[in-house]
């Protein structure tokens, strides 16, 4: 079965062009296909001899510390309030009121532990907004 003729056969590669080039330069075309959105050393080429742009994608690895904090921020957050959950269904299932007092003050040790962890967050946050959003 033949393959379907191209609805734009302008934009065919239809002319073979070979060129050798030195190391460094092939190095080049190979940093090119491996970090940006090109798929192959030809593709490279191509663009660079069509003057079409090439993304070359960058990854900022200082940011890395950071982001795992904030992920174990918000896991701590998570877990605090599950915590203060269960201790205000045992609040709410107490009859006594020694029960009610504990159960309140363990209720406001863990806002607490929530006041700092919120702390921490907002040190993190000014850190990084002084980083990106400066002019």
């Amino acid at each position: 079965m033949a393959r379907k003729p191209s609805p734009k056969p302008e934009q065919l590669y239809v002319r073979s062009v070979r060129t050798r080039v030195t190391e460094k330069v092939y190095q080049r075309l190979q940093y090119m296909v491996s970090e940006g959105d090109c798929n192959s050393v030809g593709e490279a080429a191509r663009r660079i001899l069509s003057g079409d742009k090439i993304a070359i994608f960058y990854v900022d690895n200082s940011l890395n510390v950071p982001m795992q904090r904030l992920v174990e921020i918000r896991q701590e957050l998570r877990d605090i309030g599950v915590n203060i959950n269960q201790v205000t269904r045992y609040f709410n299932s107490s009859t006594g009121s020694d029960k009610k007092l504990f159960h309140s003050l363990n209720v406001l040790e863990r806002y607490q532990q929530v006041n700092e962890r919120v702390d921490e967050l907002l040190e993190i946050v000014k850190a990084l907004s002084k980083k990106w959003l400066q002019k």
